[in-house]
């Protein structure tokens, strides 16, 4: 299991404990001199700005240790300090921070059923090698819920999300402007000139001067890639640039800044030219939601809301789900998904 901190190249701000740990510092160690101690101490190598305030001089800090994934030593030399016990608490929640891949319920009300698969192979996005995840399975799998947990769990990393399917993107060129104007500049897409592939190599090379000016990992989903009876739901040439995309991440220095998640991705290979280890892939599978992966969300929804809920109980909730969303007890209807997470709302707004 990746650890959201020490594992991440970019400081988590979004979190709260995150957001805690800075403050306690920037609170309890002011002395410029004792910062840049720390820091250096820690593996710091990158000079800190000299005459910034203790809360800027903090926040240069983390980011260059969690860059460097030398937070860790910085959180071991404050433990062992007695003389700031004040921020040891504040540490150790760092220190034992989870990985939101084990979340079981995400923002808006958005429950993530089993999934195991899905869990195990964001965490390998996490490592260096690996940076393409393609999802693949029938209609009505739960594919498109992947972005859910992909937006989370990014999130939770101190990374951004950019989400495109059919409706946002209609050609090769809307992704180019989606893409660059979340780098806060939509005018610097190189012009098409020469090959197809020149282009898209230029287009890579230019995001990867961005990101890396801005400090930015981003997560690229994008969904829709499949092909249907009537052809193709998005442009092919869109999937033809994401080839030349996963292609590229085979290079660590543009891999460090991106994570590309292709749901619905067709076929059951890849392009040839794509290394072996940048990529893994999910098929989800509706029938892996039996009756004890609700009871186990259940139970784990139940002990991290400090509700009592023993295991016969939380076997019966979930054996009555199934039977309401699935009433006829023939097959999987297509729709089983929904109508699980509607009943499972339903049965967790009465608990």
């Amino acid at each position: 299991m990746a650890h959201p901190f020490f594992d991440v190249v970019v400081y988590p701000w979004t979190r709260a404990d995150a957001q805690d740990l800075h403050r306690v510092l920037y609170q309890n160690v002011t002395d410029p001199g004792r910062i840049t101690l720390f820091y250096q101490q820690s593996g710091g190598l990158r000079p800190l700005t000299p005459g910034s305030p203790a809360d800027n001089a903090w926040a240069e800090a983390l980011n260059n240790l969690i860059a460097q994934r030398a937070l860790g030593r910085l959180c071991g030399l404050l433990l062992s300090n007695a003389t700031i016990a004040a921020v040891h608490s504040f540490v150790q929640a760092v220190v034992d921070a989870t990985d939101a891949s084990q979340e079981v319920y995400l923002s808006d009300g958005v429950i993530f059923l089993d999934r195991k698969e899905l869990r195990i192979e964001l965490t390998k996005l996490t490592q260096p090698h690996c940076g393409v995840l393609l999802v693949r399975g029938p209609s009505g799998s739960g594919k498109s819920w992947t972005q859910q947990m992909v937006e989370r769990f990014a999130a939770d990393r101190g990374a951004s999300t950019i989400y495109l399917f059919e409706g946002i993107v209609s050609t090769v060129e809307d992704v180019f402007q989606q893409l660059f104007a979340t780098f806060g500049n939509s005018d610097a897409v190189p012009p098409r000139l020469g090959s197809e592939d020149a282009w898209f190599k230029k287009v890579c090379l230019k995001l990867q001067e961005l990101a890396q000016a801005r400090k930015d990992v981003l997560w690229i989903v994008v969904d829709d890639l499949g092909d249907y009876d009537d052809g193709p739901r998005v442009d092919q040439e869109i999937r033809r640039f994401f080839d030349q995309f996963g292609l590229t991440m085979a290079n660590p220095a543009f891999s460090k800044w991106f994570r590309l998640v292709l749901i619905d991705y067709p076929g059951s290979g890849v392009p040839t030219k794509w290394k072996q280890n940048v990529w893994c892939e999910d098929r989800p599978n509706p029938e892996e939601v039996d009756d004890q992966a609700v009871s186990d969300f259940l139970r784990r929804w139940a002990i991290a809301r400090s509700k009592n809920l023993g295991e016969e109980k939380a076997a019966t909730l979930a054996s009555e789900i199934l039977t309401k969303a699935s009433p006829s007890g023939a097959g999987l209807p297509k729709n089983r998904l929904k109508d699980i997470h509607t009943e499972l709302s339903r049965t967790l707004e009465k608990l």
